[in-house]
C-alpha cells in the first residue's frame, strides 16, 4: 500500500493525461469506498454516459482509482428571476431572503453574509461574503470569490454590496483585486476563486469576525480528516471534513482549471455541506478556529463541496489575517 506522500506524488504525475481523458472532470487524493476505513486512493469525477466505455484505469501505479460522477460548479443564488424586474427596483425584495438574518445591512461588515456585485445586470445573483482580512498597509478588506463580487466583466473600484441588492443601494465596498484560475505559491500551481474590495460609502469591516462562529486565530493547511467549519448565507453554520487534496478540476461554470483543491463533505451523511448562495464563505479549522479555504463550488451528484486553499489567495493579494 502507498502512502499518503507516494499517491500524491503519483497523482501528480498522472494528472494531465487523466483530466484530458473524455468526460473527465476532476482528480485528486482522498478517501476511497467507505470513508470510515480512511483507505487512500486516487479519485476521478466524470461526466461519463453509462455507455461510455472505462478509459480511466482501475489502478495507477499501483494506487487504487476510484470513479465519481458528476463535475464541480460554481453556483451562486439567483437573486432575481428576469420576469420580476419592475420599478422601482430598490424596493424588491427577493422571497429566498425573506426573513434571512444574514441578509441585512452588517456595520462593521463581518464574514458569513450576504454580498453581491453592487451594479444592475438582468442576470442577477449573490453569494457570501467570505470574512475581512488585512490589507500590505494594514487595512480591511473584504474576500469574496471572483465569482460573486465581481461583475461580468469586472474593473478597479466596480461596487460591492453588502446586503446582496440593486441599483448601488448599499454601496459597502470597491473593488480592488480578483483572480479566477492557477497562480504560483511556492513553486506549485493552486487554483483561486477570488476577489477582494476595500469598503467605502462609510463603511468599515471587522477582520477576522464571521456570523455565527468564533473570531479566526490565523491560518492552517488543509489535510484528510481535517474537521471544518463554514458559515454561509444558504445553508448557515454547517460541519464536515476534508476527504479530499490535490484536486486538479475543470469548472464546469468557467471552463477553468484550478489545480490543488480541497474537497469537503458534510459530517451527518447525504446532507449537504453548502449549496447555491454559500459560495464565498470562509472554510475554519473547526478544533483550532484557523482558515484553511475559501469556497466556490460544488457536485450536485455526490453533495460534496469544492474549496481553493486561503494560503495561495492570501499570497496572491499580498494579504493577511
Amino acid at each position: 500500500m502507498k502512502t499518503l506522500t507516494e499517491t500524491r506524488g503519483i497523482r501528480e504525475k498522472h494528472s494531465e493525461h487523466i483530466l484530458g481523458l473524455p468526460y473527465v472532470t476532476a482528480i485528486g487524493v482522498g478517501y476511497i469506498g467507505n470513508r470510515q476505513e480512511k483507505k487512500i486512493g486516487i479519485i476521478v469525477y466524470q461526466d461519463a454516459p453509462s455507455a461510455a466505455p472505462r478509459q480511466v484505469p482501475e489502478t495507477i501505479e499501483g494506487v487504487p482509482v476510484e470513479i465519481r460522477q458528476g463535475h464541480f460548479a460554481a453556483p451562486t443564488r439567483a437573486f432575481l428571476p428576469r420576469e420580476a424586474f419592475r420599478e422601482p427596483l430598490a424596493d424588491i425584495r427577493p422571497e429566498n431572503l425573506i426573513g434571512n438574518p444574514r441578509d441585512k445591512e452588517f456595520e462593521p461588515m463581518i464574514g458569513g453574509v450576504s454580498v453581491n456585485p453592487d451594479f444592475f445586470y438582468f442576470d442577477s445573483w449573490q453569494g457570501t461574503l467570505g470574512l475581512a482580512i488585512r490589507d500590505k498597509n494594514g487595512k480591511p478588506v473584504i474576500l469574496s470569490n471572483r465569482h460573486v463580487i465581481c461583475g461580468k466583466n469586472p474593473v478597479a473600484g466596480d461596487g460591492v454590496s453588502q446586503p446582496s441588492y440593486e441599483f448601488f443601494s448599499h454601496l459597502a465596498a470597491s473593488l480592488v483585486a480578483w483572480n479566477l484560475g492557477d497562480v504560483t505559491y511556492q513553486g506549485k500551481k493552486y487554483g483561486i476563486d477570488a476577489a477582494i474590495a476595500s469598503p467605502t460609502n462609510g463603511r468599515t469591516a471587522t477582520i477576522g469576525k464571521i456570523y455565527g462562529l468564533p473570531d479566526v486565530a490565523g491560518t492552517a493547511d488543509a489535510a484528510l480528516g481535517m474537521e471544518v467549519t463554514k458559515s454561509g448565507l444558504t445553508t448557515d453554520v454547517t460541519t464536515g471534513t476534508v476527504t479530499a487534496i490535490d484536486v486538479d478540476c475543470i469548472s464546469n461554470t468557467s471552463g477553468v482549471i484550478l489545480s490543488r483543491q480541497i474537497i469537503i463533505e458534510n459530517n451527518i451523511a447525504g446532507d449537504y455541506f453548502s449549496e447555491s448562495g454559500d459560495s464565498g464563505s470562509a472554510i475554519i479549522q473547526t478544533k483550532t478556529n484557523h482558515v484553511t479555504g475559501l469556497l466556490w463550488g460544488g457536485n450536485k451528484k455526490t453533495k460534496e463541496t469544492m474549496c481553493s486553499p486561503i494560503a495561495p489567495i492570501l499570497d496572491f493579494f499580498e494579504c493577511t489575517i
